[in-house]
């Protein structure tokens, strides 16, 4: 970061009573500097002195010697060697909470304001490192204040910092997708390079790939419908097994660039039973890959209960409020997406991520799998029911649970969109959906283990397309009948 380097001898006098020191620039080398110039400075004594100045006018250019400086190693009315640096850039200390001011002058020069996010190199200890951050503007009686929040791992420190970029916020519209525009449309964002970067106040930031389609990731925010925290500080979601660890995992990181998860296990026991901690942490690694950060056990009086995972359940978490907000308005321009485009492929997407969380065969003798929500959620997977021409019947549960039932004839007559995503990431209930949907009169007419069914069954099949007029299997029909096939297949 350093643009001039010169080296000359001068007197060091003493500037006031305290015991600061004061050195003039030889007039040779005084076109180099301005008053206000930001400089390193090494004073060559008995001892080698270095620190960080600015060039002042007391009669004729020079660098103020700090008075703990001058004391401590005899500075004043000595000729001493001096080497001056001319910082392409501004000296500061960091403060506690990360902040760094940045120079008066050099924020006036770069028209910064509250509109602007800058990146700025800072040299800490030798090292360089890199932010984007938006300028925080405060005016104040007879100056102005620009600051930004450096990185609070470096707080107390000093470095020597560059302003590398500046960006206009949020302006640069053509180089995002259009579904992340409506998607960061409260937020601040630049595109510096093919990410986006994300800033919200003082609230961490993010970055997000610049071309995120909300079609690719409607399965993922399915899921995150059921299973994800929608409120307070942080962002999470739950997975019942590996593989939808697995996925949601990859899915997170493929939203999010800068993505930093930590991962909590929870599981029931019975105190009577072998705690099986170890093991059970053990397992999820090996499958998963993930090291567990933290362990939740839930103590139970039931020894063997029928919906419970044998191996727990994985929270995945990120403390970032801001991943937490953009989450949340993902959601929304996914579902607005769906009712405006009424795109069947896209809604079977988005309901398939739900039922993975809130999903169930509840019916052995129907097969109808249920979803249970509450009552704020219910309206809107009520409209993605109406995209898709579901039934969609309400039972409540309770004061604040809802429930929406879709029939094993809904499923049947959909499983060219649906049969191979149908709990592909819950091999356990994918197995029992399978066992009872075969076990349809329906299934096992169209598989013809059956000569027929109910008339009403057989109507309903016509009307999907399913049978002709005749009541005899239609192309579709044939299609259908030889995905049932396939998915009686991956019954043991």
């Amino acid at each position: 970061m350093d643009e001039e380097h010169l080296s000359f001898k001068t007197y060091v006098k003493k500037a006031n009573s305290r015991g600061t020191g004061f050195f003039h620039i030889p007039d040779r080398f005084s076109d180099k500097f301005q008053v206000g110039d930001q400089v390193s400075i090494k004073i060559h004594s008995e001892e080698t002195v270095k620190y960080s100045s600015k060039i002042r006018n007391w009669g004729g250019l020079g660098v103020y010697v700090p008075k703990k400086i001058a004391g401590k190693y005899n500075l004043n009315h000595s000729t001493c060697k001096i080497e001056i640096n001319k910082l392409n850039g501004f000296h500061a200390k960091i403060g506690s909470d990360g902040r760094v001011y940045i120079p008066n002058r050099r924020g006036k020069k770069l028209n910064l304001d509250e509109e602007k996010i800058i990146e700025i190199e800072g040299r800490i200890k030798g090292k360089n490192e890199t932010v984007f951050w938006p300028v925080n503007v405060r005016e104040k009686e007879n100056t102005v204040e620009y600051r930004i929040i450096f990185d609070k791992r470096f707080a107390g420190e000093e470095g020597v910092f560059r302003i590398e970029e500046v960006y206009d916020v949020s302006s640069e519209k053509e180089k995002i997708s259009k579904d992340l525009r409506k998607v960061l449309k409260p937020f601040d964002w630049i595109v510096p390079d093919d990410t986006v970067r994300v800033f919200d106040g003082s609230k961490v930031p993010v970055q997000m790939s610049s071309k995120l389609d909300l079609s690719d990731i409607s399965y993922y925010l399915g899921a995150y419908f059921a299973d994800g925290t929608k409120k307070g500080n942080s962002w999470g979601i739950a997975a019942s097994t590996f593989q939808q660890a697995k996925f949601y995992r990859k899915s997170h990181r493929f939203v999010f660039k800068n993505a930093d998860l930590d991962y909590q296990l929870s599981y029931t026991f019975n105190p009577a039973s072998r705690n099986k901690n170890k093991s059970i942490v053990e397992k999820w690694k090996k499958e998963t890959g993930i090291q567990i950060g933290s362990i939740r056990k839930l103590e139970t009086e039931t020894r063997n209960a029928e919906n419970r995972n044998k191996f727990g359940s994985l929270y995945i978490r990120e403390h970032k409020l801001l991943v937490r907000e953009i989450y949340v308005e993902m959601l929304s321009a996914l579902l607005k997406k769906i009712t405006e485009t009424h795109d069947r492929r896209l809604a079977w997407n988005f309901l398939l991520g739900v039922l993975e969380g809130d999903g169930a065969p509840k019916s052995k003798k129907h097969c109808h799998i249920e979803i249970v929500t509450n009552v704020e959620e219910i309206d809107r997977l009520q409209r993605v029911f109406d995209v898709l021409r579901l039934d969609g019947e309400i039972y409540r549960k309770g004061d604040k649970g809802r429930s929406i039932n879709i029939g094993s004839l809904e499923l049947i007559c959909n499983l060219e969109l649906i049969g191979d995503k149908l709990f592909h990431l819950y091999p356990k209930r994918r197995r029992k959906t399978i066992r009872r949907l075969l076990d349809t009169g329906a299934a096992r007419f169209i598989l013809g283990k059956q000569e027929s069914t109910a008339g009403w069954v057989k109507n309903y099949l016509k009307e999907g397309g399913i049978l002709n007029e005749r009541f005899n299997l239609t192309d579709r029909g044939r299609k259908i009948r030889g995905k049932l096939g396939e998915m009686s297949e991956e019954l043991p």
